[in-house]
């Protein structure tokens, strides 16, 4: 359910929405795989906003917001583990004659790692720099070279809460967060054509 608003350069929507999960799909540490779990009821909103204030200049953005929750497991030990809480993004785009620049601000919240919330991941910023160059203003063929995470960030890509055993641990195994680090900062550039 949601509305839609434009007005000559600008757009604005908003979506409330809800689902019924037969089953949610869970990582579980010890097999390494997704499999089935309990099922779920999810709702959340979405809002997204675009603005071109002149013929060069574009402006992008979305937050959304959801919950998340197991159907017919006790209140406090029904959270779903890695469901985010919230999100968002934001784009500035410069477009002219034979180039492009975008800088895009990418946020996830934090998330309950474990059923009883007690153990939650952190929320991951980043930040991603984009060029581009159409030679002779040739379509097709696209020259682009792209700073990812160029604040250097090492935030959480992704985070998980599992027994796991080291050599030297206990036999039982320790749980603890298992997380994976975004990429680091690295430069890419490359040359791209279109058919």
């Amino acid at each position: 359910m949601g509305a839609r608003f434009e007005r000559r350069n600008l757009i604005l929507s908003a979506v409330y929405w809800w689902s019924s999960i037969e089953s949610e799909l869970i990582y579980v540490g010890d097999s390494g795989a997704v499999e089935p779990s309990d099922p779920g009821r999810r709702r959340g909103y979405e809002i997204t906003g675009f603005y071109r204030p002149n013929r060069w200049l574009a402006v992008d953005a979305v937050w959304t917001g959801s919950r998340s929750r197991y159907f017919g497991l006790p209140s406090g030990q029904d959270h779903v583990p890695g469901a985010l809480n919230s999100a968002g993004e934001l784009g500035l785009s410069v477009i002219l004659p034979g180039f492009a620049a975008a800088a895009r601000l990418r946020y996830l919240g934090p998330h309950p790692l474990t059923e009883d919330n007690s153990v939650r991941g952190d929320d991951t910023f980043l930040v991603n720099l984009r060029a581009s160059w159409t030679p002779g203003h040739r379509p097709g063929w696209e020259l682009y070279a792209e700073l990812l995470n160029a604040l250097g960030s090492d935030d959480h890509d992704i985070d998980y809460f599992y027994r796991t055993r080291l050599p030297g641990e206990p036999s039982e195994g320790v749980e603890g967060r298992n997380s994976r680090i975004v990429e680091p900062r690295q430069v890419r550039i490359g040359i791209r054509k279109s058919f």
